[in-house]
């Protein structure tokens, strides 16, 4: 069975993940148990490919997509938006298929929070079941200070930039990171300058990932609403 290729994100998704989690094309395969061959990998990320349900789920699970993306790149999103009430999640489940806020900011967490968030979330029902001893509390002060850690690592790797009336957060730390000549100061002066001349573009998207040109770099970007997340660099130049 071929999946109707849509308006093809999905390329473009596996791309991003795939460069976020640090994994080589071969890597990838290997992780498939090379059901899936690296040159496919790479075409289908090129917009190549028109991958079977099959490619898809395998390629979802292997990198814990979030389901409601996949399914709003091929256009059936209507189909997960009708909320079961009958619907049974285990708590690994629930926070890895939905997209949760920090209650303090208002922003999603990423998925290296949603897995802490996770451990300690099995760290409090065990402890409720078991004689509580002080030393027993270590685990999941452990964890806490971790997600705490995550939480200011992004935050530091973020950067606010106003734009009309509202106000972009832009995730800087893919630029940051991957070999670029840019130290920080040249990052925020070419982001600022992207997000007055692109601003508004970058509002009309609201959901979805670009390509925009950053000081004469081709970077990979994820948008949503006021949140902008580069993701990796690009050979090729393509303006906004």
């Amino acid at each position: 069975m071929e999946v109707t290729w849509m308006e093809n994100t999905f390329g473009l998704i596996v791309q991003r993940e795939r460069n976020r989690q640090g994994l080589s094309l071969a890597k990838l395969s290997s992780l498939l148990n090379n059901e899936i061959d690296p040159s496919y990998i790479n075409r289908l990320e090129k917009e190549q490919k028109n991958p079977s349900f099959k490619v898809v789920c395998l390629l979802t699970t292997a990198l814990n997509l979030d389901v409601r993306e996949v399914f709003r790149a091929f256009g059936f999103e209507n189909l997960i938006t009708n909320y079961d009430e009958e619907a049974v999640f285990t708590i690994d489940e629930f926070i890895r298929l939905h997209k949760i806020k920090n209650p303090h900011n208002n922003q999603i967490i990423s998925k290296e929070e949603q897995e802490t968030l996770i451990n300690i979330v099995h760290n409090v029902f065990e402890l409720s079941q078991a004689e509580l001893d002080l030393g027993q509390l270590s685990p999941m002060l452990k964890e806490i200070q971790k997600l705490r850690e995550i939480h200011l690592r992004e935050t530091t790797e973020c950067i606010e930039v106003p734009f009309m009336n509202t106000k972009f957060t832009v995730n800087i730390k893919a630029v940051l990171s991957q070999n670029s000549y840019f130290d920080r100061e040249n990052v925020i002066v070419a982001i600022e300058d992207l997000i007055t001349n692109k601003g508004t573009k970058l509002l009309d998207i609201k959901d979805g990932s670009i390509t925009v040109d950053l000081n004469g770099e081709s970077w990979l970007a994820q948008i949503q609403g006021e949140r902008v997340t580069f993701i990796t660099r690009k050979k090729e130049i393509i303006d906004l």
